[in-house]
């Protein structure tokens, strides 16, 4: 008997001990219902985001009473609920919306659309404009055909895209982005490009400029004036192999009051088209023969115009005086900026301008023309310069010449001799492109010691006429290392304001360092994937030279692929630290840019 009463007793002490300790913790939580937040919007149908249901939240909806539909966010997950009692708030709660801003700005969009689905308070910061995505420039939108059959099996696209089941779902998009710089709309049907120009319409997004990318014959064109009349840009260009040659026939073009900029590739102006009189910048692209035509018909009626390319036509003989006429200061006193890409020009142009031999040609017909460029186009290059100095005024300033390097090495003889003397006389700028076609064989490129090749003469020296107006230069691709050390290393260039150097192979340390010493006025050099060849060594130079540059500034733009070689913050660092003497007293800066694994 004494035996049970001490073990009752032992149980009462545990039992008191056990509660003691059980009313110093807090209430275990109970288990409610999941949370259901309700967010009403206008929709016309159900919505749903394509997405798979490991989302944390996935939208599904219900039927109002009023009529109105309601989206609801079931909140998802397998631990146990967290009471949503006043007791214990979600910290969230509480937490300022500029704090929150600044969170949800480095979202996606396609992360920020599957944030919005939280709750209430989510969507709202997210889509009622105080946490708009700034840094969104083009908005593509794609048809599901088109992105299905075309644009996702091109091998070299890094496209990745939101799926959406329903269109409507489109306002939503556009909630989180209601400012961009140019939305791109990819359709093969008329309903799909209306719908979107509904929701883009009613969403009110801001935009400076739409391009329409048509995969069938029916552009309609009448729709985007219809839904956004006051469009100040436009680009068209139709898709697929149908149209790459012949070109699409473009019935109407309606009448935008406030376009300013009209981009037309691939495009035939067909019957008695006009084009807006308020258009200042116009670009022609059209690879059919004789469809300059259309266009030159047109342009004396462009009275605002300023800035015109011309690419794939034909100025051979004659077409090149009805050309001049058509783009008379007469008919376009405003035109200050004329390019042509890819153009075929005769070489004795200046002879058929001559009406008769006792009658004077109609020099100075551009007067006004202050920018020529002439892009990869065919013919006589020094005939073809001249013949636009001939009807060019004093107001000309600069001339861009774009050629391929290896195709002949006379054409540096021509450069330095015919078009600088011209140039010069008229004190003109250069601006100098220089592209290499094809990869040199059986040659060492990467050598300092293999200057030249045997079997052909070395290239012959820039004079000082063309080291006087030489202004900017840029170079792609090119291997040529005797071409580049031609035209630097032995050469001073007073007025060479910038220098752009993209996948060249022959920019060497030695390169480099001559740039360094004879561009005293140097305000821009950049080099994009010159790889093993540029290093600190070649860029060290331009600092020591700082203190006695004429240029107030100097900005270098290095790009290298950092899996294969060093940073160019190292090199930076090493400025600090090894160099601090160099830089004491300059206002160095540097800015590190991190690009993608596709790109750098």
């Amino acid at each position: 008997m004494e035996e049970l009463n001490a073990k009752q007793q032992t149980l009462k002490t545990e039992e008191t001990v056990l509660r003691a300790t059980l009313a110093q913790r807090p209430p275990l939580p109970s288990s409610p219902p999941p949370t259901v937040y309700t967010l009403p919007v206008k929709r016309s149908s159900s919505t749903r985001l394509s997405e798979n249901s490991d989302d944390l939240c996935t939208p599904s909806t219900s039927n109002g009473n009023e009529g109105n539909q309601t989206v609801k966010f079931e909140r998802k997950s397998s631990s146990p609920c967290i009471n949503s009692s006043s007791q214990e708030k979600n910290p969230f709660d509480d937490l300022p919306w500029h704090l929150l801003s600044q969170i949800f700005c480095t979202l996606e969009l396609k992360e920020r659309v599957i944030a919005s689905q939280v709750c209430r308070r989510w969507y709202s910061l997210l889509t009622d404009g105080r946490c708009p995505l700034e840094d969104v420039v083009v908005l593509n939108i794609f048809e599901r055909h088109v992105w299905k059959s075309t644009v996702s099996k091109n091998a070299g696209s890094k496209v990745q895209c939101i799926e959406l089941i329903d269109n409507t779902y489109l306002k939503n998009i556009f909630a989180h982005c209601p400012a961009v710089n140019s939305v791109k709309v990819w359709y093969s049907k008329r309903e799909f490009a209306q719908t979107v120009l509904e929701k883009l319409k009613e969403c009110e997004v801001k935009m400076r400029c739409i391009d329409i990318f048509p995969y069938s014959a029916d552009v309609s064109i009448e729709l985007f004036h219809e839904y956004l009349p006051n469009l100040t840009g436009i680009t068209m260009r139709p898709h697929g192999t149908d149209y790459f040659w012949s070109g699409l026939n473009l019935n109407t073009f309606p009448a935008f009051e406030k376009l300013d900029t009209l981009i037309l590739d691939s495009f035939n102006l067909a019957g008695d088209v006009e084009l807006p009189e308020s258009i200042t910048t116009l670009e022609w692209h059209n690879r059919r023969e004789g469809s300059f035509a259309d266009l030159r018909a047109r342009l004396k009626k462009l009275k605002r115009l300023e800035y015109l390319q011309v690419g794939h036509a034909d100025f051979s003989n004659d077409d090149f005086i009805k050309f001049v006429d058509a783009v008379h200061v007469s008919n376009l006193p405003k035109l200050q900026y004329l390019m042509f890409r890819f153009c075929k020009f005769s070489s004795s142009i200046k002879k058929l301008y001559l009406v008769d031999d006792s009658e004077l040609p109609q020099s100075q017909a551009l007067d006004r023309l202050q920018f020529l460029k002439l892009d990869l186009c065919s013919g006589s290059l020094p005939a073809i310069v001249q013949d636009f100095l001939f009807v060019t005024g004093k107001n000309l300033k600069i001339m861009s010449l774009n050629v391929i390097s290896d195709e002949s090495r006379s054409l540096f003889t021509q450069i330095y001799d015919n078009i600088t003397d011209e140039l010069n006389a008229r004190n003109v700028s250069l601006h100098l492109g220089l592209l290499q076609k094809e990869k040199l064989k059986s040659w060492n490129v990467t050598s300092s010691e293999n200057q030249q090749r045997p079997e052909e003469t070395p290239y012959p020296t820039p004079p000082k006429n063309f080291a006087n107006i030489l202004w900017k230069f840029e170079a792609s691709f090119v291997e040529d290392f005797p071409l580049l050390r031609s035209i630097f290393m032995g050469t001073t260039y007073p007025f060479l304001s910038e220098l752009k150097f993209i996948q060249c192979s022959s920019i060497q340390d030695e390169i480099l360092e001559a740039i360094a010493l004879n561009c005293p006025r140097l305000k821009k050099l950049s080099l994009l994937s010159c790889n093993e060849q540029s290093t600190h060594v070649g860029i060290l130079p331009f600092v020591k030279q700082c203190r006695q540059r004429l240029s107030k500034s100097l900005q270098i733009i290095w790009k290298r692929d950092t899996r294969r070689y060093s940073r160019p913050a190292a090199f930076f660092l090493s400025l600090m630290n090894d160099h601090a003497d160099l830089i004491k007293g300059l206002r160095a800066r540097f800015y590190c840019k991190q690009f993608s694994d596709h790109n750098r």
